[in-house]
């Protein structure tokens, strides 16, 4: 095995070196990632070229790091952005500069395929890498908000023995448990979608004038949906879509994962044509909610921005805080780089409010 980061061979990925790639990314990651996932993540996404490079030691494959391209809108004007994901590097050579000469790389090739901005999610130990050595910056970041749908899993996590949570936790399931939701208001309803078409993307031009001017936000095409949440190997998806006759005019995303012990429901989606009144998100909201307690979740989570956000984002926050939903300690960083040294694209992205993400974004959910 080499002993320094200049004997490593640095090199796009190539088809031949998947089962080496799998590997690795089962060994750092410590779970499994099978073929038909790494074809969904890598091959198969709308929203660009892969940009994968892989560092090899002989035919040893010993560091991965790539980009997942998305397709984000800022202000109308659309735009490719970089997202570092999948960043596996084995033991033998960390501490070597791997990491670093992996990432230069990739910022080079993603040049070429018209990617000016990084932005990232980035973990407890990877966040001082890339805001020090990698002199990204820190924008504001995503809280993650909660409401309890079952109290005695939620108390067992602090250690309260569940026949005591059972007890505590009655008056509240008397007090505030909820039904599965209307499917009907006035001419608007309720159904499952199977797969997305030319509505969603006829939806999302309807909906994409309304975001504050400049804020960016990853574009909600059906390919884009379909992709992310239908075609997902992990099966965990599920979608609703609001309708008014034959249009649709909104939707929502929504997954089960054991998280923490729990079993949670992931609120990942919630688009309403911005012409309906709040009622109407509520009505979808409701229903997607409904929609995971018959999955018998212990406690159901979203995403809000993290600093104080525009006026959008406080609707949304008041909609959560009515189906009490309610704020936890977890803040989710952001990381981002402008890879043009746009030095006013840089401080625009540091304001409250600039980047628009949900639970589904990130992709750990």
């Amino acid at each position: 095995m080499a002993d320094f980061a200049t004997d490593f061979t640095y090199r796009p990925y190539r088809p031949d070196l998947r089962d080496g790639t799998l590997r690795l990314m089962d060994k750092v990651q410590g779970v499994p990632t099978a073929p038909d996932e790494f074809q969904w993540w890598f091959v198969d996404n709308p929203g660009g070229p892969m940009d994968l490079f892989l560092a090899t030691d002989g035919d040893t494959v010993v560091g991965c790091n790539s980009f997942t391209p998305y397709l984000m809108s800022f202000g109308g004007r659309l735009e490719r952005v970089g997202f570092p994901q999948k960043i596996c590097v084995d033991e033998v050579c960390r501490g070597k500069g791997v990491f670093l000469k992996l990432q230069k790389r990739l910022e080079d090739a993603a040049r070429p395929h018209g990617v000016r901005l990084l932005l990232g999610f980035p973990n407890d130990n990877a966040y001082p890498i890339w805001t020090g050595k990698w002199g990204c910056l820190d924008v504001p970041g995503l809280r993650l908000w909660m409401r309890v749908e079952r109290p005695a899993a939620v108390l067992a996590r602090a250690r309260v023995p569940r026949p005591i949570g059972e007890v505590l936790g009655w008056p509240y399931r008397a007090l505030f448990a909820r039904g599965r939701g209307r499917e009907r208001w006035g001419d608007l309803t309720l159904s499952p979608i199977d797969r997305f078409d030319e509505r969603a993307d006829a939806l999302w031009a309807r909906y994409e004038p309304s975001l504050p001017r400049a804020t960016g936000m990853i574009v909600r095409s059906a390919a884009y949906l379909n992709w992310r949440y239908l075609d997902a190997p992990s099966r965990r998806y599920r979608a609703l879509g609001l309708w008014r006759g034959e249009a649709l005019v909104g939707f929502a995303a929504v997954g089960v994962a054991d998280r923490a012990g729990l079993r949670m429901g992931l609120l990942c989606d919630l688009l309403v044509e911005p012409s309906l009144p709040w009622r109407a998100r509520g009505l979808l909201l409701d229903r997607a909610l409904g929609e995971l307690r018959g999955q018998a979740v212990d406690a159901i989570s979203a995403l809000v921005p993290a600093a104080i956000p525009p006026a959008v984002q406080r609707a949304d926050q008041a909609l959560l805080a009515s189906r009490l939903f309610a704020p936890t300690p977890r803040v989710f960083p952001i990381i981002a780089k402008a890879l043009d040294e746009d030095a006013a694209r840089s401080a625009a992205l540091l304001l409250p409010g600039a980047l628009r993400f949900t639970l589904g974004d990130l992709d750990f959910f």
